[in-house]
């Protein structure tokens, strides 16, 4: 542990004196401890508490294996005595902004008992994490940012008031296979050195003008000919138990999945998974070859969704969206996925993307 912060303390006086009103909310006994390490009770915590919005309301499953894709996480637990009520995750990441290096922290999950909701626990939570990173001794720039659903108006709305500016967006690209088959010879690197993962990198997605380069906890998956990678991915299975769905997703459901036998085996909506694709990276010209790679990838990790997280105005969602016919029917080109920065120095690239429309190559990290 780090250290340990309490509502009566000094180090909570600095720490949480810049939000007004929050102390006199809090529960008795709260305290903050920022550690290295997750609570022993943080997964059973998220997994009991419902996230979303009026689209689509989930509980996490599996949420001991999504921590450990984080790259360098910091953990902010809220703790009455010795129960875990609240959580924080804040993740380290590298980040090209303007071709500049720039240490960032990803705003990951947050989390707060559902029977202790409603009492400044979480946005105490946020507080103690925007006061930490703002005392991180860092050789770039620093800025923190979050990927929260444009429906979750509370999350906006309390990262907003806490000086965070909305930059861009992200569209969620979703896919599906009845009967995934592997059509083409994808490699997984299992054992991805730092040199590997540049090589990938280089010379791809270039109208990025901020991108995450950390090296993915997450296997990656080469599709390569002689003139090396054609596509590669870092790719990931989430799951989650939807517990309610708006009105477009329910009729999609009745429409397309209820009236057929196959389609309802592989949607289950308790204990629904699709595969996470992030770091993509398409050659030009090798857009038809995608939905192979995808269909191999789910083979490999037997599901029948996957989902890209992508900026609608970046060259990959054309290229996504040229590698089907039917794709710029289905796929709309609007955000539904709004990123917010903070920045803790005055930068002039910083304040630019604040300020104009940014391509962003980011994505959510626990997605």
């Amino acid at each position: 542990m780090m250290y340990k912060l309490s509502k009566t303390d000094d180090q909570a006086k600095s720490l949480l004196g810049s939000a007004p009103g929050i102390r006199s909310r809090l529960p008795f006994g709260f305290t903050v401890s920022v550690d290295e390490q997750a609570h022993d009770q943080l997964p059973k915590l998220v997994e009991s508490v419902t996230f979303g919005a009026d689209g689509l309301l989930y509980r996490r499953l599996d949420v001991a294996l999504q921590l450990q894709r984080f790259n360098q996480p910091v953990f902010f637990h809220a703790l009455i005595d010795d129960q875990l009520v609240g959580a924080y995750v804040l993740d380290k990441r590298d980040l090209l902004v303007f071709n500049q290096a720039v240490t960032a922290y990803y705003r990951g999950v947050l989390a707060v008992s559902e029977a202790y909701q409603r009492l400044g626990i979480g946005k105490s939570l946020a507080l103690a994490a925007l006061a930490w990173i703002e005392k991180q001794p860092s050789e770039s720039t620093m800025l923190s940012y979050g990927c929260i659903d444009k429906n979750n108006v509370r999350s906006l709305q309390l990262l907003k008031t806490m000086g965070a500016v909305e930059v861009a967006g992200l569209s969620m690209y979703m896919m599906y296979k009845q009967w995934p088959k592997p059509l083409n010879d994808v490699q997984r690197l299992d054992e991805l050195s730092q040199e590997q993962w540049n090589e990938l990198q280089m010379a791809t997605n270039n109208d990025y003008q901020l991108r995450d380069i950390s090296r993915p906890k997450s296997p990656v998956f080469v599709l390569k000919d002689t003139d090396g990678a054609v596509i590669f991915a870092s790719a990931s299975v989430t799951r989650f138990s939807i517990r309610h769905m708006g009105a477009a997703a329910r009729w999609c459901t009745r429409l397309f999945v209820t009236p057929f036998a196959a389609a309802r085996r592989r949607f289950n909506p308790i204990k629904f998974s699709y595969v996470s694709f992030s770091a993509v990276s398409i050659r030009a010209g090798s857009e038809k070859l995608w939905p192979q790679f995808v269909s191999s990838i789910l083979y490999e990790h037997q599901c029948h969704f996957a989902v890209v997280y992508v900026d609608p105005q970046s060259h990959l969602f054309a290229q996504l969206q040229s590698s089907g016919w039917l794709n710029r029917w289905v796929h709309s080109s609007q955000d539904n996925i709004s990123i917010l920065m903070h920045t803790a120095t005055a930068d002039s690239d910083l304040v630019k993307l604040a300020n104009s429309r940014t391509i962003m190559g980011v994505w959510p990290v626990d997605s």
